[in-house]
């Protein structure tokens, strides 16, 4: 099995996004707006109903309702997410010569990508449960410190079996999938042996640039409270991880217009930096 190499890769991916930055431009704006749109009817209103409900304990069939719009609203996105990589990682693995204005393909490839997705997301929602269970039964031990310390163990032995689970599972999905060689989870798996490291270091140089412009842009929006208050209140108060969300709910609920935008202009690179690499890395994999 061949190896990922690391440096030509990361070049290839930053010379696609910047190079053929238009035509990704083409392909993902119209799934991009719908994201928005989507947030504004089924996210928004959940962030608003936290924000003005805060502490009150009678509105249980509300919460409910709201909670079933944010899950709608996630599962949309992951469906819009996968028209998106699978036309950019199409793009890169069979440039088009053709300008591309939009693109909505909602065809076999993308209903096994969306499935992909789902099943990636059903075994992390798996682990994480395993995870829980497993800290919450060793802090109900009796031995009070002693039983935090193996609890807080358990989650850092966690997550590096987490790091590779993911990195194995999901990075060829797309790739492996456009292509038609199988269910995509499982060719992932096969394909990324002996590559984890290689695919961390990959998605640390495409994907952290992006992610810090992002939280720029963010603190830029919301205010440097949207980065020092959580530290405020966590020190403050050590059981403050509730008022710490409620405080981010309500800075985003007041600032979601302006957020929406800032992630739809950023969709090129956030979408395009982690679908590339992940195309260009296929690519290696399968060269003779």
């Amino acid at each position: 099995m061949n190896k990922i190499p690391v440096i030509p890769t990361i070049a290839k991916t930053y010379g696609f996004v910047l190079g053929q930055f238009g035509r990704i431009v083409g392909l993902i704006w119209l799934p991009a707006v719908l994201v928005a749109v989507s947030g504004f009817f089924l996210k928004l209103p959940y962030l608003r109903f936290m924000a003005d409900n805060q502490g009150q304990e009678d509105l249980v069939l509300q919460h409910g309702t709201m909670l079933l719009g944010l899950y709608a609203c996630g599962a949309l996105e992951v469906v819009l997410y996968a028209i998106m990589t699978a036309a950019i990682t199409r793009e890169v693995l069979h440039p088009s010569t053709q300008n591309t204005y939009f693109n909505f393909s909602l065809n076999g490839t993308t209903f096994r990508l969306i499935g992909g997705y789902f099943g990636l997301f059903g075994m992390i929602m798996v682990f994480l449960l395993a995870v829980l269970s497993a800290v919450l039964s060793l802090r109900l031990l009796p031995g009070g410190k002693a039983a935090d310390a193996a609890a807080g163990i358990v989650l850092l032995i966690c997550i590096p079996i987490a790091i590779y689970l993911v990195a194995r599972l999901s990075f060829l999905i797309a790739p492996s999938t456009v292509e038609g060689k199988g269910f995509g989870l499982v060719q992932s798996w096969r394909m990324t042996d002996g590559n984890v490291w290689r695919i961390v270091a990959l998605a640390m140089a495409t994907s952290v640039p992006v992610a810090l412009v992002f939280l720029m842009g963010q603190v830029a929006i919301m205010g440097p409270d949207v980065v020092v208050k959580p530290f405020e209140l966590a020190m403050s108060d050590p059981s403050a991880l509730e008022k710490t969300s409620l405080h981010l709910q309500k800075v985003q609920a007041d600032n979601f217009p302006l957020l929406a935008g800032l992630e739809f202009f950023l969709a090129p690179l956030t979408i395009g930096m982690t679908t590339a690499a992940a195309a260009f890395s296929y690519r290696a994999l399968t060269e003779d």
